[in-house]
């Protein structure tokens, strides 16, 4: 009576001589972070039933298979970006996982029920059971300085009518020129990639949704 297994786990030494006939009890004990499949062998009552009974009916060897639990590895996402490597995966496994920003977004870390577990993008480790992570991506910000010739001044506003404290990437922002008296408006002034930004470089008050660093001058 011997096992066979690629998941772990003990059972009933029954090893010995039997009478043609006799009834054996079998019992299979799985093992840590392992689970019983099946008996493999003739005689045996019930193959599916980790308690069951083997009838003697000559010289038999009878196997037990265990296999490992198969935990859920999660990835979800917070933010926007991609993440790579969730499955089905048995105690232990060494497994790689990704994430991967969306254009203009950075990845910051990755967290486990709210706190911090990995600060790398790419990250390997080992199967505890069923994890839950969280890809945790930021978008990026941007250095953005608007200035005014001589004429007038300017204001750039969020979207509460604010004066925004850091420059997000894709968030729409409005500027606005503020000419002096006897003086109009003429053009902002930057360069290709800051007109392509610009709802309109020659409206005086115009959207503005930044993807990169950019200098942009109200001209009067």
């Amino acid at each position: 009576h011997s096992q066979s297994s690629s998941g772990s786990g003990t059972i009933s030494d029954i090893n010995g001589s039997y009478a043609w006939g006799e009834e054996i009890t079998l019992s299979a004990n799985p093992g840590p972070n392992s689970y019983f499949i099946t008996w493999i062998g003739s005689g045996i009552t019930d193959a599916w039933n980790e308690n069951t009974t083997l009838t003697v009916d000559g010289a038999q060897t009878v196997y037990a298979q265990f296999e490992p639990i198969p935990y859920l590895l999660t990835l979800e996402v917070r933010g926007n970006g991609e993440v790579y490597g969730s499955g089905l995966f048995p105690f232990g496994e060494s497994v790689t996982i990704e994430a991967i920003p969306d254009y203009g977004h950075s990845f910051s870390h990755w967290e486990n029920n709210g706190s911090h577990y990995s600060s790398n993008a790419m990250e390997t480790l080992s199967i505890p059971g069923d994890l839950d992570l969280v890809a945790v991506f930021t978008r990026n910000t941007y250095q953005v300085l608007v200035g005014a010739e001589d004429g007038g001044s300017y204001e750039i506003l969020d979207a509460n009518g604010s004066t925004p404290q850091t420059i997000l990437h894709g968030v729409e922002y409005t500027l606005r020129s503020l000419p002096e008296k006897h003086f109009g408006f003429n053009s902002w002034v930057t360069t290709s990639a800051g007109i392509s930004m610009l709802g309109n470089q020659n409206f005086a008050e115009t959207s503005f949704i930044p993807t990169g660093d950019v200098n942009i001058t109200a001209s009067f």
